[in-house]
């Protein structure tokens, strides 16, 4: 296999040779494909929904959000969507003890939790430990995903912290199969279909199965254990069964969705605990209902219903472990909303509504051989809780917009305590290519029902592990407030945007020993991107940040159980510098390419696993790594409709350790991979 990953690397090298001769040869006269769709000034232009839930211009969003277009996606090679946000300014993707999980201005995160993933606008939270940066979020039904990087989720309940990221469905016309393979894809299968008649009546469907396989990360000089005893396995980054349904329905005033998936990958703490084939299982299947009423051309209403049933399961195959823990959490999710949207005051646009949410928890069970009895309750509580919020865009003029907006949450996950987030914004565009925006954003996430409501783990618990006994439970949400300045400017064939920011988080979630509030994290940092058309078929583009963060423990007792940290306060995992850059090529009306690199540094790591974190000797700095991907895209190819696309990531194979998020040690990523994927349309 590494014989094959190095000649797949060369091969795609002396691809990018023979593309770059092509240019020279090619006859670029004439509309070459349409990524000029993704010219830098068209993008300013994007209608984007996910900050305020109507369109509005990207650019003049109350936050910062980036498009990835299903262009984008395609001649880029993104297959999961790790793969896109390890591009996107602000976040990171490294992995932890079990999956990969992203930080987001340097908050690196024990999980997924604190950022939100929304499929076509539609929550789609689990209710722990959310598995969605690998699988089973597959991108081929894609028309865009916009990311939004910081707290701005006013008309989200409170459970949206650092980010959201919103997945929009394509709406196809007709059926279209996907199907691919490559050194760390088993296989993937993806088919759908759909058809628009008009009218604001139409329907899509999609289905997709995929397997990944898996490479050696762990080793007994740098990894902490148990993963250490993984050496030589295979097992991390595969996943097995996996599969994501969702169909959407609309008939004039009404709106569906039917969503269903199912991740399973190795279990890797239990499996180095025990040796035992072991799996972590993420499912959710659910409904969305909602219906949109006009009653006059200044006044319309929404109202929604959700219903879901989640399951998170770590699991071992047969008997208990007398070390590691499983655990299964299953749970009902009810939530709906009603609002109105008011545009009847010259230059408003008033929103208003009103979310209640209740969540059944059962079947919520942990099983360690040390405990008695072996088998022990979790979550023994239903919650619920109500969220309301009021906003007014106000457009001053064609040069000014002003944005206010408060929301206030309860949930019984922490009491009767009413919660505030809210934002506010100036959006100034004093020429068409400048637009400048000064906001501020604050967002509440309360605890899950596991870290508030755990009926086995705690201080004042006397039948808790030793390991899970030493701090209280969360009792408070999460609160996260950010100032941010933002610049975008537009000219010709160009585009550069500079964002500055400052945050603080208080009362910080970590996760086990066991999830309680452990201090604060604040910081500031700049995020740049940049992109220029050098022709109609040559793009660049490039993007790079820079952060200065750090978290200070409300105490020292117990302190390396919750979270690690380096002796400076940084956050083990968070670079403190990333960059991104590629371009993009059309060769001829056919044959595109893509290239990019990947690269951060000044990330803190722990040197050694188990030393002292009070010793900044037990602690090192990685610097200078880089990931080089290309991409080569056949369209066309025998008739219409039928398209190849052969993707190459870290083709250099850089496999130099590095820190996962809330990692006491260090792995080290996969190596070259390629992958081929076939897109047929019928």
């Amino acid at each position: 296999m590494s014989r094959f990953l190095h000649c797949a690397a060369i091969g795609i090298l002396g691809l990018t040779l023979c593309v770059v001769k092509g240019v020279a040869e090619s006859d670029t006269s004439g509309n070459l494909q349409e990524l000029f769709s993704l010219s830098f000034e068209d993008l300013l232009d994007l209608n984007v929904t996910t900050l305020s839930r109507v369109e509005e211009r990207q650019g003049e969003t109350p936050g910062v959000i980036h498009v990835i277009t299903r262009e984008m996606i395609q001649r880029r090679g993104y297959s999961s969507l790790r793969e896109v946000l390890q591009t996107v300014p602000g976040f990171a993707v490294f992995h932890r003890d079990l999956d990969y999980v992203g930080a987001v201005r340097g908050l690196t995160a024990n999980d997924n939790e604190k950022f939100t993933l929304l499929i076509n606008g539609v929550e789609m939270n689990q209710v722990n430990e959310p598995d969605i940066l690998n699988g089973p979020i597959n991108l081929d039904n894609v028309e865009r995903i916009e990311v939004v990087v910081g707290p701005s989720s006013l008309f989200l309940p409170a459970n949206t912290l650092a980010a959201t990221v919103n997945v929009i469905t394509r709406q196809p016309d007709g059926p279209e199969v996907v199907l691919a393979k490559g050194s760390a894809l088993d296989y993937g299968l993806t088919v759908m279909t759909g058809e628009d008649f008009g009218d604001c009546r139409s329907y899509s469907a999609s289905l997709t199965f995929e397997r990944r396989l898996g490479f050696d990360a762990w080793d007994d000089e740098r990894s902490p254990s148990p993963l250490s005893a993984l050496e030589g396995r295979k097992v991390t980054g595969k996943s097995d069964e996996n599969y994501l349904f969702i169909a959407t329905g609309r008939h004039r005033e009404w709106t569906a969705q039917l969503l269903s998936y199912q991740s399973r990958f190795p279990e890797l703490q239990l499996i180095g605990n025990t040796g035992s084939e072991s799996w972590y299982t993420d499912e959710m299947h659910g409904v969305n209902v909602k219906h949109e009423h006009a009653y006059s051309d200044t006044l319309s209403t929404i109202a929604s219903l959700n219903v879901a049933y989640k399951k998170s399961s770590r699991l071992m195959n047969g008997g208990v472990p007398a070390s590691g823990i499983e655990l299964s959490i299953a749970q009902y999710d009810y939530n709906g909303e009603v609002g109105l949207i008011h545009t009847g005051f010259e230059g408003h646009r008033i929103q208003t509504g009103v979310q209640l949410i209740y969540e059944d928890n059962f079947d919520c069970f942990g099983r360690l051989a040390s405990s008695t009895p072996n088998e022990f309750t979790l979550i023994d509580e239903d919650t619920h809780g109500t969220g309301v919020y009021l906003s007014d865009t106000v457009t001053v003029g064609e040069k000014l917009t002003l944005v206010g907006g408060v929301r206030s949450d309860q949930n019984t996950i922490v009491g009767t305590t009413w919660y505030n987030g809210g934002r506010a914004a100036i959006i100034y565009r004093p020429v068409d290519v400048w637009t400048t925006k000064l906001m501020y954003n604050r967002a509440v996430r309360m605890p899950s029902p596991l870290a508030a409501l755990n009926a086995a783990w705690g201080v004042d618990n006397p039948t808790a592990p030793d390991w899970a006994d030493d701090w209280p439970l969360a009792e408070r949400p999460e609160k996260l407030s950010t100032v941010e300045w933002v610049n975008a400017l537009s000219v010709g064939r160009g585009r550069v945007s500079l964002v500055l920011y400052h945050q603080e988080l208080k009362d910080y979630i970590s996760w086990v020993g066991p999830h309680s509030n452990v201090g604060e994290f604040s910081g500031e940092g700049a995020e740049v991107s940049v992109g220029y058309d050098l022709f109609d078929h040559f793009g660049v583009w490039g993007n790079a940040t820079y952060l200065d963060a750090t978290f200070d423990a409300y105490s020292s007792g117990g302190e390396s159980l919750h979270v690690q940290a380096d002796t400076d306060n940084r956050l083990i995992g968070s670079p403190r510098m990333t960059a991104n850059a590629g371009f993009d090529l059309d060769v001829t009306r056919s044959v595109l390419f893509s290239t990019a690199l990947r690269y951060f540094t000044k990330q803190s790591a722990k040197a050694t696993p188990g030393a002292s974190v009070d010793d900044s000797a037990s602690f090192e700095t990685i610097d200078d790594q880089y990931y080089l991907d290309a991409t080569l895209t056949f369209r066309d190819v025998v008739y219409e409709g039928l398209d190849f696309r052969l993707a190459g990531k870290n083709i250099l194979d850089n496999r130099d350790y590095v820190a996962g998020a809330w990692l006491d040690g260090q792995y080290r990523p996969r190596g070259a991979t390629v992958e081929l994927t076939a897109y047929m349309a019928f």
